[in-house]
């Protein structure tokens, strides 16, 4: 048993390595990338550090190989190994501002209207995951356990099992998976890809009961599948699908309110903005996320509660995302124009209803 846990490697799969490259040349350096899926499998990580006798990270380093190599002289300490999977520029365009964002996006979100449906984008969406599939069984070994993670390798599971059958394959799914009604407005045939994709894995796993109840419905109406308690018989073997509810690491935040720097920010913060209240918020820029509804609650709260005039501030973070899509670029516009608009009606020289960063 001791030998065998000595010998058990574990492989996360994710769109993007959890550094991001800045710089060229000999000034090249890694930062810690940001994002939900990264900070909670970095919790996990160091929840689980000897359980495993190696770990690598596989994902896409979005930079150019020659870039990377560099790169790898700067590398700080980490729980893994980094497996690059170089693509082409135009190739991740059309897989990711394509396929996974212009159409898995909108549609497992309940934005079907914002859907945009181009079979080039489809092809490239599986011939990456494909490539995928090719540069993790260089690496991956039979016995070893594989962990996807998210809606931009939805075919891979079953990909790299055809390569490498003896393999422990989880799959989790980061964001909605959506009812039959959503899923059928694709065509037929995507359809298939990505369910018998997801059948790859040994364990599937989303948020909630309501998006595993709709992955099991898709599966028994488009392939014709029933389960027995969330398990499918699937090319004579068992897939279970589970719910495993994901969390912020509430130590760590909470935790973090005490520490010198971030008392240090919160005082100057406070000081700067006159003893005004402080309404917070910081979301990357996107049409799931509400924010221009947010913002038009708070104008209407500003417009029938005139008392608070002069006493409240809203200070609002939007992280940059996918601005090459249009309907991402909308969005910006339509936040940029309502802001300016709450700032010049309600707002005067000495107060900014809106601080925008």
């Amino acid at each position: 048993s001791l030998a065998y846990m000595n010998n058990k490697r574990l492989f996360l799969v994710s769109n993007r390595l959890p550094v991001s490259i800045v710089g060229e040349d000999e000034k090249v350096k890694m930062l810690p990338a940001s994002g939900g899926l990264v900070t909670a499998i970095n919790s996990y990580l160091h929840q689980v550090p000897n359980q495993y006798s190696e770990i690598f990270w596989a994902g896409v380093p979005g930079c150019s190989a020659g870039t990377w190599n560099e790169a790898v002289n700067h590398l700080g300490e980490a729980p893994f190994k980094y497996v690059p999977v170089h693509l082409y520029k135009e190739q991740y365009e059309k897989y990711y501002n394509g396929f996974s964002n212009s159409v898995l996006w909108p549609l497992f979100h309940y934005f079907p209207s914002y859907a945009e449906y181009d079979a080039d984008e489809f092809q490239a969406y599986l011939s990456v995951n494909e490539h995928f599939a090719e540069v993790l069984s260089r690496q991956c070994r039979e016995g070893d356990t594989v962990w996807i993670h998210d809606y931009h390798l939805l075919p891979l599971a079953n990909l790299l099992r055809r390569i490498i059958p003896n393999l422990t394959i989880g799959f989790f799914l980061h964001i909605p998976f959506p009812s039959f009604e959503n899923l059928r407005l694709m065509p037929r045939d995507w359809q298939h890809s990505i369910l018998n994709g997801m059948l790859g894995a040994d364990l599937i796993g989303f948020h909630t009961t309501d998006y595993a109840s709709h992955f099991l419905e898709s599966v028994q109406k488009v392939l014709g599948l029933d389960n027995e308690r969330n398990i499918i018989r699937y090319q004579e073997r068992l897939v279970k699908v589970d719910v495993f509810p994901i969390s912020i690491d509430y130590s760590l935040f909470n935790e973090a309110f005490d520490k010198e720097d971030v008392v240090s920010l919160r005082n100057v913060l406070r000081e700067k903005m006159n003893g005004w209240k402080i309404i917070f918020s910081f979301d990357r820029l996107d049409y799931t996320k509400g924010v221009h509804n947010r913002l038009k609650t708070y104008e209407l709260f500003l417009k029938q509660n005139p008392q608070y005039h002069n006493k409240v501030v809203f200070i609002i973070n939007i992280v940059p995302s996918r601005d090459t899509i249009p309907k991402y670029a909308e969005r910006k516009q339509m936040i940029d124009l309502m802001i300016s608009g709450i700032n010049s009606k309600i707002g005067n020289l000495l107060w900014q209803p809106v601080i925008y960063r």
